[in-house]
């Protein structure tokens, strides 16, 4: 092998690192900024969605717990008013 061709190598070796580690740079910035760009937008709407099935999950058993408590505002025959099963003391 002589000293040029040594030297050629070394070159071409050279080049390919850069362009490995430029290839490297290159994913990293996407996937530390463009990802984040993306999925922010979509956990964006995913907890626009999320709020908007509590609220509605909240409105039902509110109007469930209400017509639950109305319903049972009429003590059982024989039993006291505001004493609960098992507080016989």
């Amino acid at each position: 092998m002589t000293p040029g061709s040594r030297a050629k190598y070394l070159a071409i070796a050279g080049w390919s690192l850069l362009g490995a580690a430029g290839l490297i740079v290159l994913f990293l910035v996407y996937q530390f900024f463009v990802t984040d760009f993306i999925n922010g937008r979509s956990q964006a709407a995913a907890s626009d969605e999320l709020v908007t099935s509590l609220e509605d999950r909240r409105r039902v058993l509110s109007v469930t717990s209400t017509s639950t408590t109305q319903s049972n505002t009429e003590p059982e025959p024989g039993r006291t008013p505001g004493r609960t099963r098992g507080s016989g003391r």
